[in-house]
Order: C-alpha cells, then structure tokens, then sequence
C-alpha cells in the first residue's frame, strides 16, 4: 500500500513540474502589424548580418510600434521605448540581436506604458564575457529617462537568451550608471531567459508594487550564475503564477527580501545546484508570503550549510512588524529520482542564518518527499538549525 501511494505522489508530482515547464516553451504571437510598415520599410533587412540600429530608429521616430517580421536583425545601439511598443510576429520569428560595445547599455530601455511582445531579445556571443555584473548586458531595463514603467505596461511571449541579466529594475544608488528605474504595476507573462551570466530577474527598487509575474521560466543552461529571480525592497502586493528555474548552478535561485505582500501559485527548482555555502533553493529575508506549492525536483543542498528554504530578519527598516517574517507553503514537495544526490550530514529543510533578527514563523499544510529511503530519511523530520524557527506542519506524508 504503501509503495502505491509513493508511486502515486511521484506520478502527481512530475505531472505538475513537466506541466509548468511545457507551458513557458511554447510562444504563440497575440498579433501582428495591423499597418503595413515595419522596420523593413525603413531599411532593415532580414538575416544580412548588416546594422539595422538606424531603421528602428527611424520607425520609433515616425510611430509609437515598431514592428518586426519574421527573421533576425541587428543593433548596435539600444531601443529606447516611451509610450511605445515593440512587436514581433512570433518569439521563434522576430529576433533582435546587440552588438553594443558598451556593457551597460541594454537592449531595451522602456518607461511609460509600453507594449513588448512575440519576439527574442539576445547579445551576439562575441558581447558576452561570462563574468557580466549587475546592469552588465541587460536585455530590458525599466525606466527611460527617469520615467518609470508603469500599469497598463505588458511584456509578453519574450525570449531572452545570451545576455549578462534579463529583466533589470535597480535602485538608483545600486546602478551608477543611470538613475535607477521603476516597474510599477507591469505584467510579465510567458517569459524565458535562458543563457544568463548573472541575474534572470534583477528587480530592486523602494517604490514599486503591484507587479504581475506569469510563467517565467529561467535556466543557466548549466552555466554559472548569481540569482535566478530576484526581488528587493519593497516588492508589495506582487503575484507570480508559475515560476520555473530550471538546469542552473546559482548563488541563490529565488531571493525575496523585503517583499510585504507576495503571493504566489507554484514554485519549481528543477535539476538546480547550490553554488554557494550558507544559502538555499529559496532565500525569504524580512518578507510575508503565501505561497501555493513549492517543488522542488531532483536538486537536494550538498555544501556547507545549505539548505531548501533559507529565513533571514524579522523586521522591516529597523522597525519590528509582528506580520513580516511570516510565510505560508500549501504544499511542500520534495521529489528526487537520481540515486547520486545525496546531501551532506549537515543539511536541513529549512535553516536560518547568524546574527538573524527577531522569530520567523513558517507554516506548511502538507509535506510529501519522494525520494531514496537515505535521502528521505533524512529529511522525513523536517529538521531546522532551530534559530527561532517557529515552524508548523500540519500533515506530513507517510
């Protein structure tokens, strides 16, 4: 009876992972150029290795779309979007590739509310160094001209690949460079970066809120990177339905720190590797959450204190809140079906870092592992570094 119901969970368990992966490969374009211009009308030309920075310039210039047919076009200078949109005919299709010498300008700068759709966004091999720091070869930054990105603002059924970050909101005294940027009330729907050297999302910023994160897919390809999904300060009344990272070695693959009100549907670590002692597959700093099922699938912590859920502080700003530091999981799921992942002694399920700052209190409806009977035996107790963990399951598998 037993083994049948293990078969069962482990059945239910890859049926919900493969069922978010597939759902960020396939990119079906809303729509395409009502008019008849694009930036071929202005000059570019498909596939001929040539610049094309001056046609897209020309048609923002002229409209407020600038669209692009099926096949890959080059730039050497950034797309700036106010108020505008850029549109392809399909993720697979339209296809714009950077060859800006400079590492800190990106491939999109957008403010206002823009539309950004059906198309790939990606930096020519020869831009990418392998070691890009924050604001280093960004395929969308969101701000331009300190004017912030703002509700009405959709980027959808966006590839992003070979670039140093993909989606980049920093505050002002982080990047040097510019004066910060603003995504405020965006939806972020049906995106993939893949191929990224630091950061897969990079958004940090005081003011923002309202964000929306649909089918978000990221994976290092087995690369090197810092963070997969990143989000700071103040990241209040945010949604994610759906987030994937896949294939990755990372710092730390999901970090919310400092995020008041965050809700989110599923969460999948898949075949991920923790590249950095003392962390977790999911970091949560002085953050309130409810989340509906985390799952977690053939990745199991192996250094020095790692762990699958990493707590920092209790507070907010240096002011104590009863309500942050509290997170809620519906499901806990822990799948691993490679013999070869077996953790070091000194591992837990959730584990909490020095010098911490007042009690977390984390709740858990339902906990399942699907696992080798040494892999599974020690983590069946849900062990904690018990730091004023104030933890709660409320079922656990059997």
């Amino acid at each position: 009876m037993k083994s049948l119901k293990k078969i069962l969970i482990m059945a239910l368990l890859v049926t919900i992972v493969t069922t978010s992966v597939s759902a960020y490969t396939v990119f079906k374009p809303v729509g395409y150029n009502p008019g008849n211009y694009n930036v071929c009308s202005f000059g570019a030309v498909a596939n001929d290795g040539k610049d094309d920075t001056a046609a897209f310039v020309a048609m923002g210039s002229k409209s407020k779309a600038i669209y692009i047919p099926a096949g890959e076009f080059e730039v050497s200078e950034t797309i700036e979007l106010l108020d505008s949109s850029l549109i392809g005919c399909g993720a697979e299709k339209s296809v714009i590739i950077c060859k800006n010498e400079s590492d800190r300008d990106p491939i999109v700068e957008a403010g206002g509310r823009c539309v950004i759709r059906d198309l790939t966004l990606r930096y020519d091999d020869s831009c990418i160094k392998g070691n890009e720091l924050a604001g280093e070869r960004v395929a969308i930054y969101t701000g331009q001209m300190e004017k912030t990105l703002k509700r009405g603002t959709s980027i959808t059924n966006v590839k992003i690949e070979n670039v140093g970050t993909g989606v980049y909101s920093p505050m002002g005294e982080i990047d040097k460079f510019k004066m910060g940027a603003v995504s405020f009330s965006v939806t972020y729907e049906s995106i993939s970066v893949t191929d990224f050297t630091y950061r897969g999302f990079d958004m940090a910023e005081e003011t923002r809120t309202g964000n929306i994160y649909r089918n978000i897919y990221i994976s290092t390809n087995g690369k090197e990177a810092n963070a997969g999904f990143y989000l700071q300060e103040r990241e209040t009344e945010c949604e994610i339905t759906d987030l994937t990272i896949a294939n990755s070695k990372l710092k730390s693959p999901v970090k919310f720190e400092i995020c008041e009100a965050l809700s989110a549907t599923n969460i999948n670590i898949i075949n991920t590797e923790l590249t950095k002692d003392n962390t977790g597959f999911i970091y949560f700093d002085m953050t309130n959450a409810i989340i509906g099922s985390v799952n977690i699938y053939d990745s199991v912590p192996k250094g020095k204190l790692q762990s699958f859920i990493r707590l920092g502080d209790n507070m907010y700003r240096g002011y104590e809140y009863d309500c942050m530091g509290s997170v809620h999981i519906g499901d806990f799921n822990i799948v691993c079906t490679n013999n070869d992942l077996k953790p070091e002694p000194e591992q837990y399920l959730i584990a909490r870092k020095s010098g911490y700052v007042n009690p977390f209190n984390i709740t858990i409806d339902r906990y399942n592992i699907v696992a080798p009977d040494e892999l599974k035996a020690q983590y069946e107790k849900f062990a904690t570094n018990e730091r004023e963990i104030n933890l709660v399951v409320k079922q656990k598998a059997r």
